[in-house]
């Protein structure tokens, strides 16, 4: 006589698969809701803590259900080196765009170039359109496929645009090829 057949219990491809993103999502969640609330200290000194606990978690919530989340992972020495280029890129752009509006002989190089972005689509290419403000009088104004067109009123923005696409690719740990991503 033969055993009767017995079905396995082990997790099937599909099923590990589904498991390990629920897990990243989980994780991303919870770097989301550590963000959040560290934002929501620095802002409000850690007062109203009962508001900022609710709105972490409204936007935690809302956020799962708008876009899937990924965890976060990022290069220590590339954040060190975004976070000194962002602090620099800040009060030049900043300068810069004051002196132009201000100064009787502030000159405007008012134009529009495109920009291949290198990076691949995700948090890495978000970062950096949404960091494109840091070059002295540059805006991002419309990205199609990998093709990036930027208004700039200090003339074309090609070398600051490839220096920060350069720290954000760090920043996640990314190569940049030549190509597109």
């Amino acid at each position: 006589m033969t055993p009767p057949h017995r079905v396995s219990r082990l997790a099937t491809p599909r099923a590990a698969d589904a498991g390990q993103n629920r897990q990243a999502e989980r994780l991303a969640s919870l770097q989301l809701a550590a963000v959040l609330g560290l934002l929501w200290l620095g802002l409000f000194g850690g007062q109203q803590l009962i508001f900022g606990l609710l709105a972490v978690v409204v936007v935690v919530v809302v956020c799962r259900h708008v876009v899937p989340l990924q965890p976060i992972r990022i290069s220590w020495i590339g954040l060190c080196s975004f976070t000194a280029h962002f602090v620099v890129q800040s009060l030049a752009g900043a300068l810069d765009v004051a002196y132009r509006a201000l100064h009787p002989r502030g000159k405007l190089e008012v134009g529009r170039w495109q920009y291949r972005v290198r990076l691949p689509a995700g948090q890495a290419r978000f970062l950096f359109i949404a960091c494109i403000g840091l070059i002295p009088g540059a805006v991002g104004q419309r990205l199609r496929d990998n093709e990036l067109t930027i208004h700039s009123i200090a003339g074309d923005p090609q070398q600051g645009l490839a220096a920060l696409e350069q720290q954000v690719a760090a920043l996640y740990g990314f190569t940049l090829g030549s190509g597109a991503a």
